[in-house]
């Protein structure tokens, strides 16, 4: 790669994802096994156990997303906030604002995971995120200035460039991009999402922005 094209953003075709589905076969049959395992398992354990489990599961998301970003959470303080958010019982510890956040973002994901990507939800993420900071700015919104983001590694004057984000200027047409790729059309995810109701799989609750979907584990019982 010559040094004009250096990272994967700059090739004209990045975004155009190639992948050979005869070589996840195996993987994908695993992975379907596997949930047939742990939703058989569900079936026999308490509301109160099952409560617990979806806790560590939310909890341990969020611990190991902040880690990619050379983070380490407090786990109780990440836990006690979530617990909060369930209405479980808890302690009653002053939780930080980087746990705080951390927690308050995976529960609006897990809330919301039906809902379409959009900017201002991942503008809401960020918001949460970096609750407490007073050594950023653009809380809330993409990146400004014309100083490369990068990670690198070494000594001053002999650092090591590991990568190189997009440039400001491109964050917003980069995340549009990121939106169409990830993202399903309203009326698309709506018909999905009734299809898995009308066969029992999931449970709809509220209404219009409110609405919440749910894994009908009642139904399998």
């Amino acid at each position: 790669m010559d040094g004009e094209n250096r990272w994967n953003w700059q090739q004209d075709d990045w975004r155009r994802f190639r992948f050979n589905k005869s070589a996840l076969d195996q993987s994908e049959a695993k992975f379907l096994l596997r949930g047939g395992v742990l939703l058989g398992a569900l079936l026999h354990m308490r509301d109160d156990e099952k409560s617990e489990l979806t806790v560590d599961l939310i909890s341990n998301e969020a611990l190991k997303t902040s880690e990619i970003e050379g983070e380490y959470l407090n786990r109780e303080s990440v836990q006690s906030s979530i617990r909060r958010n369930f209405g479980l019982a808890t302690d009653a510890r002053r939780i930080p604002p980087a746990e705080q956040g951390i927690a308050d973002m995976v529960m609006d994901l897990h809330r919301g995971f039906a809902e379409p990507l959009t900017h201002e939800i991942m503008f809401r993420w960020h918001s949460m995120l970096t609750a407490g900071r007073r050594d950023l700015k653009n809380l809330g919104a993409y990146r400004t200035g014309d100083e490369p983001m990068q990670i690198i590694s070494g000594p001053i004057g002999n650092a090591k460039v590991y990568f190189e984000a997009p440039p400001s200027a491109a964050m917003e047409k980069g995340a549009e991009n990121y939106i169409s790729i990830t993202g399903a059309a309203r009326a698309t995810a709506t018909r999905d999402l009734q299809d898995l109701v009308d066969k029992g799989v999931l449970v709809r609750t509220g209404a219009l922005k409110s609405t919440r979907y749910q894994l009908n584990i009642e139904a399998r019982k």
